[in-house]
């Protein structure tokens, strides 16, 4: 039950992404929001997830130049304790994160 609901997100993302490119002043944004793990720590997304994003962007659409805005997750506004905890992602993590962008999209940038 929960692997059709995944898949049939999976393919409302994919059509969604497959229309965004024909709206005036598109975007595609990420936010680099931690997930808490097994044992209840808040830990990121691998930089390796977001390239995956990236290609799937570039795989659907034909294409490698779309905006890609990589959003740092603000621990402020989160509603659980665990990831009020964790520390913002530092400029050096995010580069990372947009290397692995740019390896797809060329017009991937982090947000200011």
């Amino acid at each position: 039950m929960a692997e059709s609901v995944f898949q049939e997100g999976l393919e409302d993302l994919k059509e969604t992404i497959a229309i965004a490119p024909k709206a005036p002043d598109y975007l595609f944004e990420i936010i680099l929001t931690p997930r808490i793990d097994d044992s209840g720590q808040a830990v990121y997304p691998a930089p390796e997830g977001v390239a995956e994003m990236a290609e799937m962007v570039v795989r659907i659409t034909c294409g490698n130049k779309h905006p890609f805005l990589l959003r740092r997750f603000d621990p402020k506004t989160a509603d659980r304790a665990e990831l009020k905890a964790i520390d913002p992602l530092p400029d050096p993590a995010m580069f990372k994160y947009r290397s692995k962008a740019r390896r797809h999209l060329v017009l991937a940038e982090i947000e200011k």
